[in-house]
């Protein structure tokens, strides 16, 4: 196995890395998916997974044993770990007579659960079925995904693969201030997110619903799902969402400044900034380019401000 200290650096010429300035001698310590929010606040497309054509087979072969029925799916999160207010843990009841519901209008109910739960043959849901190879494969359930006809989550890992799904899903999502990746600075200061908002880069086929599960709820959104089938990124839920954007995309723009050279994309947010400034005179947007100019000695390249300032102009 090769050593990190054997692998030779990342050309400093480099553009097109990510994160910005990665280089595997000294790593990036951690991503929190601020590069999302500058992204969205840039006006980037969306990108999608995409399930391999192998994975995609074996999906289609595993429905078959339900004669032509529509699979609706639940995914679970049933470990205890980071759920001190029980927020990421389903009702089981509610869901139980939901699915009840779908068998009688001739949906067939699949539940992807925990790995470590996946293969312990105790059934939780009388009216559904486990599908534990989904537990088990990303791209197996990343299919399963694509072919059902609507996919349930409530505030769980799989749920990154649901935000930039080809299908359409929901999540029940509640914040919880006892656990730091669940509290709702976690989100406003790394994610420009507050209750009600969307996960940024998602499109309107992915739904958040700020609240706990009830039957009437689930039954509302599954009854909706052709009308939530669309390609546009979610809006900005107010002026305010949009201001905690702008906040976290800037400083995730300045730390990129800092990694690397001058990018377009660059370019793009400082305009789409102006932007934004001429259509929403309330915002107040900081002079990047004063801060540049202002810390060019201890954080910027000196040539930075005099590039950025003439490709404005």
């Amino acid at each position: 196995m090769v050593e990190r200290h054997e692998l030779s650096g990342i050309p400093d010429n480099a553009l097109h890395i990510f994160p910005r300035g990665y280089n595997p001698l000294s790593p990036v310590a951690d991503y929190v998916g601020n590069d999302f929010v500058l992204s969205r606040a840039r006006g980037d497309t969306p990108g999608y997974f995409q399930a391999p054509q192998f994975a995609r087979d074996f999906a289609s072969q595993w429905v078959t044993r339900f004669k032509g029925k529509k699979i609706v799916t639940l995914t679970m999160r049933e470990i205890e770990r980071d759920n001190v207010a029980k927020t990421r843990t389903i009702d089981t009841e509610v869901w139980e007579t939901f699915f009840e519901h779908l068998k009688k209008i001739n949906f067939q109910p699949v539940v992807l659960r925990d790995t470590h739960y996946a293969f312990t043959g105790k059934e939780i849901f009388k009216n559904a079925v486990e599908c534990p190879e989904g537990s088990l494969s990303v791209p197996f359930r990343l299919a399963i995904y694509e072919i059902s006809e609507f996919n349930f989550f409530k505030n769980n890992g799989p749920l990154m693969l649901a935000n930039f799904c080809e299908n359409t899903s929901a999540s029940f999502q509640q914040f919880d201030n006892n656990v730091t990746a669940l509290s709702e600075n976690w989100f406003k200061t790394l994610l420009g997110m507050k209750s009600n908002c969307s996960y940024p880069m998602t499109r309107k086929k992915m739904r958040y619903v700020w609240q706990n599960e009830d039957l009437s709820t689930i039954n509302e959104i599954f009854h909706l799902r052709s009308i939530q089938k669309s390609e546009q990124l979610n809006n900005f839920f107010d002026l305010e969402h949009l201001m905690l954007t702008l906040e976290v995309a800037i400083k995730k723009f300045l730390h990129d400044l800092t990694k690397s050279p001058l990018l377009d994309e660059d370019l793009r947010f400082m305009n789409k900034l102006t932007e934004v400034q001429q259509s929403f005179p309330s915002i107040e947007i900081p002079d990047i380019l004063n801060i540049i100019q202002n810390n060019k000695d201890q954080m910027f390249d000196k040539d930075l401000y005099d590039s950025l300032s003439r490709k404005l102009t």
